[in-house]
């Protein structure tokens, strides 16, 4: 069954729910087996991290040793994932993580005879901007055109199941133009099942712009918008969002005129851009 992050020209992914999505990230990124995707490769320059994969990390396996290191601090540190003996450890569960240093509780010890291995995004050293992470485009596009007097949905975009985490943000921006001066026009932005932005604009108004930034903090979200017009005033809004970041979360873009009359309403442009958290001490 197709979920709703389901998409032509993209490898296949099972979501949390048993349906089927396309997978997220750019073209040219590796596709991991939880179903993320990242950077290919070992080495990395520029602004996007180095991507290791398959790293053995340095310490005795000796049923008594706990402490092993790796090449690199992963950055962020949620990009570790170890396997021991090709099965997923957890971080908090069975080991912690400080820089570059693993330590397994007793109960998860790897004993003699055992398989480390470890996949981890991480800053290059000798690049400054190595450190940092790039933005990614999760959708833009045109619209389409209305004159209906009823909230019509005039352009969508998904974002995939499981790719947001604490710390991420996305930005949300829109315009909006109106023909005619016989009505006034509405537009709105959904995420999810909260609205982001909400404004009715006189009939004299061509133009409609708004911006949205959503974040989350933990297991909470937060919210800001701002529209305005050519001529209608800056108007601010903020709130708090509860949407379930593990599943595919969709984004509609709507709008419609307030009365009858020969107007017409367009999306003439949207675009949401996630912003991944990373640290950089």
């Amino acid at each position: 069954m197709r979920g709703v992050g389901y998409s032509l020209g993209r490898a296949a992914v099972i979501n949390s729910s048993g349906q089927i999505d396309g997978a997220s990230g750019t073209l040219s990124d590796c596709l991991h087996v939880d179903g993320s995707s990242g950077a290919c490769g070992g080495g990395g320059s520029g602004v996007i991290p180095g991507f290791a994969d398959n790293e053995t990390p340095a310490g005795a396996v000796n049923s008594s040793n706990r402490t092993f290191t790796l090449t690199h601090a992963p950055s962020p540190s949620g990009s570790l994932t170890v396997f021991r003996n090709g099965l997923k450890m957890s971080e908090g569960v069975d080991y912690t993580l400080s820089s570059s240093t693993i330590t397994f509780f007793f109960a998860s010890t790897p004993q003699t005879g055992d398989q480390l291995t470890a996949n981890y995004r991480y800053g290059d050293p000798s690049n400054p901007l190595g450190t940092l992470a790039a933005s990614q485009v999760v959708c833009s596009n045109v619209g389409a055109t209305t004159s209906a007097t009823t909230i019509t949905q005039l352009g969508s975009c998904t974002v995939p199941a499981g790719i947001l985490n604490s710390g991420d943000r996305l930005e949300i921006r829109v315009q909006y133009s109106h023909t005619g001066s016989a009505s006034g026009f509405s537009g709105e932005i959904r995420l999810g099942s909260t609205t982001l932005v909400a404004r009715t604009m006189a009939s004299s108004e061509t133009r409609l712009t708004g911006t949205s930034d959503w974040s989350i903090f933990g297991t909470d979200q937060l919210w800001d918008s701002q529209t305005w017009g050519t001529t209608a005033i800056l108007t601010l809004t903020s709130g708090a969002g509860t949407e379930d970041t593990s599943q595919a979360i969709p984004i509609q873009f709507r709008g419609q005129l307030t009365t009858g009359g020969g107007d017409s309403v367009s999306l003439r442009n949207f675009a949401v851009i996630r912003y991944p958290a990373q640290a950089n001490p």
